[in-house]
């Protein structure tokens, strides 16, 4: 990503604010913008486009814990979180859960916002801001591992909060806690001489004419257009799949994918054989980003035994190139899943923090409509006790 030179003020003056209504956040959107340009650990899932789409569509709370400056109201840090409610059925009570809020599209990983420049003071001021909030629990994951994630994690645990912070040497991480990502060159035929890959300059030049004939083998783009339309076919080629997964990580993936075909982000090309649809691999690259983010790669089984994966691997590195990112993030898979390219792995972590049991502050007000919600359910399922004890939580805290 391109960065901006810092307008950073001292450290002494900034403010703490939290914005959870769409107005608020609108407000923001140039100052935003900034920060976005001049943190080079920015993502794509943290645009402010991106979230105020993902803010408008969601019914349940959210709120953004913001950093700025006293004298010009310049942005110094951001951290976007999703509230939700728990109940707790051994402490019999209503418990609000924090969580990152790339959630709620479904975001790969998540992060913060913050100026480089002054990066310590901002992240503690985040921690500031996070232990002035009631929650009973919050997660953070996955999100870049280093020196973001430890000092948040360093500073929750001086505020009594039992914190765990997993990377990808932790003992107890059982999935891949790391993506692969891929320098781009200036040019795709860098790639054409791979020493694993003979020949695949020539043989892609071939399937790009077979392709350029029309005859059996078509290659389209899906888009905001067409990705409705195309919904069932990808579901029955998910279903097609040899991977007995992929069902369900298309459907974890849609609200992604809708996300970034409203933010014209999505890269997905598609192919069809014989006016069947055998391959797709969708991607995610914004206007002023450096990276393309893998997301899906759906293959028939014809597909799966020809280049077809590989070939479209080259599409997307090769639009990647012309929009001058500088990297192709595979995702979190395996070495075998990038062959024949060379990749680099990049540190992922987990951030969880709990507070005590007996901690008095551990609801937010402002999650009393899914809380009153949660005790109608109650009623409905004859949990009287349950209702009732919601209730009386809830009375004690707005009689306070």
């Amino acid at each position: 990503m391109m960065v901006t030179p810092p307008l950073t003020p001292a450290a002494d003056a900034l403010d703490i604010n939290y914005i959870d209504s769409l107005s608020e956040f609108e407000a923001v959107r140039a100052t935003w913008d900034a920060l976005y340009a001049r943190d080079p650990d920015a993502m794509v899932f943290l645009a402010w486009s991106w979230l105020a789409e993902a803010f408008q569509s969601h019914d349940g709370p959210w709120t953004v814990i913001t950093v700025t400056s006293r004298d010009t109201g310049a942005l110094i840090a951001a951290l976007p979180l999703k509230l939700r409610v728990h109940w707790s059925p051994s402490r019999k009570r209503l418990e609000t859960e924090l969580e990152a809020a790339t959630r709620l599209f479904g975001a790969p990983s998540t992060g913060l916002l913050c100026d480089p420049v002054i990066e310590d003071k901002a992240v503690a001021m985040l921690a500031q801001g996070l232990a002035e909030m009631p929650w009973q629990k919050l997660t953070l994951a996955p999100l870049p591992y280093g020196t973001r994630a430890e000092t948040l994690a360093n500073l929750l645990a001086r505020e009594d909060c039992s914190v765990r912070l997993d990377g990808p040497d932790s003992p107890d991480t059982l999935r891949r806690m790391h993506s692969r990502i891929l320098p781009l060159p200036d040019r795709l035929t860098a790639f054409f001489d791979l020493p694993d890959a003979p020949g695949l300059g020539q043989r892609f030049t071939a399937w790009f004419k077979d392709l350029q004939s029309g005859d059996r083998i078509r290659l389209e783009m899906l888009d905001a257009q067409r990705l409705p339309a195309l919904w069932d076919a990808l579901e029955a080629l998910a279903e097609e799949s040899a991977d007995p997964r992929a069902p369900d990580r298309l459907a974890s993936a849609r609200p992604q994918l809708e996300m970034a075909a409203k933010q014209q982000a999505l890269f997905c090309p598609i192919v069809f054989k014989d006016g069947h649809l055998v391959a797709a691999m969708a991607h995610v690259l914004g206007a002023a980003d450096d990276t393309m983010v893998h997301v899906l790669t759906l293959l028939a089984p014809e597909a799966q035994d020809s280049d077809f994966g590989l070939f479209l691997r080259l599409t997307a590195l090769h639009r990647a190139i012309k929009r001058g990112a500088h990297f192709y993030d595979f995702g979190r898979v395996s070495r075998r899943t990038t062959a024949p390219f060379s990749t680099h792995p990049a540190p992922l972590a987990r951030l969880s923090a709990k507070r005590e049991e007996t901690e008095p502050h551990c609801f937010d007000p402002c999650c009393t409509q899914a809380a009153l919600l949660r005790i109608r359910d109650f009623v409905a399922q004859g949990k009287a006790a349950e209702a009732m004890a919601a209730c009386t939580q809830l009375s004690e805290i707005y009689e306070a």
